[in-house]
């Protein structure tokens, strides 16, 4: 339930808090700032937990990485430890 990304919590705080200062209800002076942003921050938390991941792709992700000749040649001549069981 805690979100994992602190900035994901900031920009959802920082976007309810903006809501609630803009709401009428919310603006005027029956509710104190630091009641508006214990209600931003908890709600922030709440919602930030409920999020999906952020995954991001790069464009060469299917392209095969072929090795090159000379990193072949190298393997070959490269001796393979073995270790007992």
């Amino acid at each position: 339930m805690i979100p994992q990304d602190p900035l994901v919590w900031l920009l959802v705080f920082l976007r309810i808090s903006a809501m609630l200062a803009i709401f009428p209800i919310f603006s005027s002076t029956n509710f104190p700032v630091q009641l508006r942003i214990a209600l931003g921050a908890l709600l922030a938390y709440f919602t930030a937990a409920t999020l999906p991941a952020v995954v991001t792709v790069d464009l060469r992700l299917n392209t095969p990485r072929y090795a090159s000749l000379p990193n072949i040649m190298k393997a070959k001549k490269k001796e393979i430890a073995m270790k007992a069981v």
